[in-house]
C-alpha cells in the first residue's frame, strides 16, 4: 500500500508541473490581477490603486487577500514576471499540503498506512491538482490551514494559531471557518489553555479586522458577496438559499461526476471534482471514522461557500477537499484490484481531459492578451495612441460569447509598466486611460483613426471592409485552440 502512496505521489508532482506555464493557456482575471498587484507592491510598495502596503487589494473590484501577493511579490522580483513565477507559491503550496494531510491522517488514525494513502490520493485529486496549478488564493491559504490543523492536533498552541490566522490572511473562506475550528479545537485540544489560545488567536488576526473595519468600502467583497446582501431576499429566503448551497457542496454529482468545470458547460465528459471510484470507499470511511473534532471540521467546512450567492464554487469550498480525502484513505483498505485499476483509468482520463481537450475547448475564454503585449512593447516608447477593446471572443453573428475582459492588467505586467501609470489612471465613464493607452468599446464608426493611433481588438470586432483602407493590420493572434483571437491594426 505505501508503495502505492508512493507512485499516486510521483504522478500528482508529475500532473502539478507538467506545462504548468501553459496550461492553463493565460492567467485569468484573478491570477494577473495578484500577479500585477505583487509587481506593483515589488517596484513601489504600492498596489494598482496607489494604496501603500494594504491588507485589502481592490484590484478590478474584487478585493484580494494579501498573502498571496506578498508571497509572489519577491519571487517576482528575482525570478521575473513570467506565468510560471505567479503560479510558484501555489504549486508549492499544493506539495506541502500533500505531505502534511498524510501527518494530519496519522495524528487521527495512528495508523501509517493510512497516512500514506491520503497523501497520495490527494495527489491524484483533480480538485486539487487544478487549484495547485493556478495562482489561486485559497490553495495557498488551505497549506497553511492544513498546517495549522496539524499542529493543533499535535497541542502546539503559539505555532497552532500562528499558522491557522496566516491562512485567514490568505483567502476570505478561511474568515468564517477558522475562528469556529479555533474555537471547538481549544474545547478538544487546549483544555486547561483554551483562553490563552483564543486570545492568542484574536491578537493575531487583529490587524486583518481593524482593516476591514476602517477601510473596506460597501463594495468590498465581504459586504457584496453574502446571500443576505441579495435585495429584498428576507431571512426565509437567506435559510432557503443556505440550505440549498450547502448541500449541494456534498452534491455526489458534482463531487464525483461533473463538478470540475474545464470543458463546456453540459459536455457530458466534464470529470468530476474526485475521482469516481473513490465514492465507495467514502461511504466506507464516513461510517468508520470516529474522531468529533474530525466531524465538526468536515460539516463547517462548506459554510462559508455556502452563505454566499452564485453557483457552486470549487474554489470557495477547496477546504473540503481535505477532510474528504482522508475518509476516502480510511475507506480504502477494503478495496479490490480492480477498485485500484477503475481508478488508475479514471485519472488517466482525466488527464487526458485537462492536458488535451481543456485548453482546445476552452480557447476562446481565455484571455490571450500575452503574446499581444509582448508584440506592442516595441512601440511602447513611441509617439502613438493604443486602443484597447475590454472585450473578447468571437461573439459576431453570433457565433461565441462575448467576454469582458481586463486587457490593461496584461500590459501592465508583461510590459513591467511603472507602477505610477496604473496609479494615475484616468477614468472617464467606461473608458480607462493608462498612459498611452486606452481601455475601452471600440466602434468603428467613431473610433476616430489616425496614422499613430493601433486599435487592438477580438476576433468578434473587426474593422468593417469599407474602413478597412483607412487601417493597415499589423499583428493577428490565435487562441489554445488555433482559431483567431485577437487582432491588430494601425490608421494609416
Amino acid at each position: 500500500m505505501k508503495k502505492i502512496a508512493y507512485i499516486f505521489i510521483i504522478i500528482g508532482i508529475f500532473l502539478r508541473l507538467y506545462l504548468v506555464a501553459f496550461i492553463p493557456p493565460h492567467l485569468s482575471n484573478d491570477e494577473i490581477s495578484i500577479a500585477y498587484d505583487a509587481y506593483s507592491i515589488g517596484n513601489s510598495l504600492k498596489d494598482e490603486h496607489g494604496n501603500f502596503l494594504p491588507l485589502s487589494f481592490p484590484s478590478y473590484g474584487t478585493y484580494k487577500a494579501p498573502l498571496y501577493i506578498y508571497v509572489l511579490a519577491p519571487l517576482l522580483k528575482v525570478f521575473g514576471n513570467t506565468e510560471l513565477v505567479v503560479r510558484l507559491p501555489s504549486i508549492i503550496a499544493g506539495f506541502v499540503t500533500i505531505l502534511i494531510i498524510g501527518l494530519i491522517t496519522f495524528e487521527l488514525t495512528s495508523n501509517q498506512k493510512i497516512a500514506f494513502i491520503a497523501s497520495g490520493l490527494l495527489a491524484i485529486t483533480p480538485w486539487h491538482i487544478y487549484a495547485s496549478r493556478m495562482a489561486w488564493e485559497a490553495n495557498l491559504a488551505l497549506a497553511f490551514l492544513t498546517l495549522g490543523i496539524w499542529l493543533m492536533i499535535k497541542k502546539k498552541l503559539f505555532l497552532s494559531s500562528l499558522f491557522l490566522v496566516i491562512s485567514m490572511y490568505g483567502y476570505h473562506t478561511e474568515w468564517l471557518l477558522v475562528p469556529l475550528l479555533i474555537f471547538f479545537g481549544g474545547f478538544v485540544y487546549f483544555p486547561k489553555s483554551k483562553w490563552r489560545f483564543w486570545i492568542l488567536s484574536l491578537i493575531l488576526a487583529l490587524p486583518l479586522i481593524i482593516d476591514y473595519l476602517l477601510n473596506a468600502g460597501p463594495s468590498a467583497r465581504a459586504k457584496t458577496e453574502p446571500i443576505w446582501a441579495i435585495q429584498g431576499i428576507g431571512i426565509f429566503g437567506v435559510l432557503k438559499l443556505f440550505f440549498r448551497n450547502y448541500f449541494n457542496y456534498f452534491n455526489p454529482k458534482i463531487l464525483f461526476l461533473n463538478g470540475l468545470n474545464i470543458l463546456l458547460k453540459d459536455n457530458p465528459f466534464t470529470p468530476g471534482l474526485l475521482l469516481w471510484p473513490t465514492i465507495i470507499p467514502l461511504i466506507i470511511g464516513f461510517r468508520k471514522m470516529k474522531n468529533k473534532f474530525f466531524y465538526f471540521w468536515l460539516f463547517i467546512s462548506p459554510l462559508t461557500a455556502a452563505l454566499t450567492q452564485g453557483d457552486f464554487g470549487l474554489i470557495r469550498n477547496l477546504n473540503t477537499v481535505l477532510p474528504l480525502t482522508i475518509l476516502i484513505a480510511i475507506g480504502i483498505n477494503k478495496m479490490t484490484k480492480i477498485w485500484w485499476a477503475l481508478t488508475i483509468i479514471t485519472l488517466f482520463n482525466f488527464a487526458l481531459i485537462y492536458f488535451y481537450h481543456f485548453p482546445k475547448e476552452l480557447g476562446e475564454t481565455f484571455q490571450g492578451y500575452r503574446p499581444v503585449a509582448y508584440s506592442l512593447t516595441d512601440i511602447e516608447n513611441k509617439d502613438v495612441e493604443i486602443y484597447v477593446d475590454y472585450r473578447y471572443g468571437n461573439y459576431r453573428w453570433g457565433l461565441g460569447k462575448e467576454y469582458s475582459g481586463i486587457p490593461y492588467l496584461y500590459f501592465a505586467f508583461f510590459q513591467k509598466w511603472d507602477p505610477i501609470i496604473t496609479q494615475n489612471r484616468l477614468v472617464n465613464d467606461q473608458v480607462n486611460r493608462f498612459g498611452k493607452y486606452t481601455i475601452t468599446q471600440i466602434d468603428w464608426n467613431q473610433d476616430i483613426i489616425r496614422s499613430n493611433r493601433y486599435f487592438v481588438v477580438s476576433v468578434g470586432n473587426p474593422p468593417e471592409e469599407y474602413i478597412k483602407d483607412k487601417l493597415i493590420e499589423v499583428a493577428t493572434f490565435t487562441d489554445s485552440s488555433g482559431k483567431m483571437a485577437f487582432q491588430v491594426w494601425k490608421g494609416k
